[in-house]
């Protein structure tokens, strides 16, 4: 038998083994994307799911420079889009950035000069069902 059962245990759910606590209903969220040879035009992700909010956009490039405009469903992220090139660059955004479920994300690459794999991570909060 590999254990027995005590009548005497307290249930699940009951507060006093540690079990019953909840998740937060926020959670931290990041999601990072590559693009290979950056060029000027609009790079849309159509109907990602999830809600979450956009905190920080970090970048950074193996080669050249661009500029990166965070959008959700065509608005562009409160706060300044990010100068990419081979330092990296972190930008806040604290207004315009909560995603719903279903929307698009998009990135609008500007002023793309030799740019090469462009790393690009979204950091932020997930909000839990």
């Amino acid at each position: 038998m590999w254990g027995a059962f005590n009548a005497t245990s307290t249930a699940v759910g009951s507060g006093s083994t540690g079990l019953a606590t909840k998740a937060a209903k926020t959670q931290p969220w990041s999601e990072s994307f590559i693009i290979e040879f950056p060029e000027d035009g609009t790079y849309t992700f159509a109907a990602v799911g999830g809600s979450f909010s956009i905190e920080q956009v970090v970048t950074e490039s193996a080669a050249g420079s661009m500029t990166l405009e965070v959008q959700i469903d065509g608005a562009a992220l409160g706060g300044s889009p990010n100068a990419v090139s081979t330092s990296r660059d972190t930008q806040a955004h604290d207004s315009d950035n909560t995603h719903s479920d279903g929307q698009d994300l998009s990135f609008v690459v500007s002023a793309a000069s030799g740019c090469e794999r462009a790393s690009i991570t979204l950091i932020g909060t997930e909000t839990l069902a």
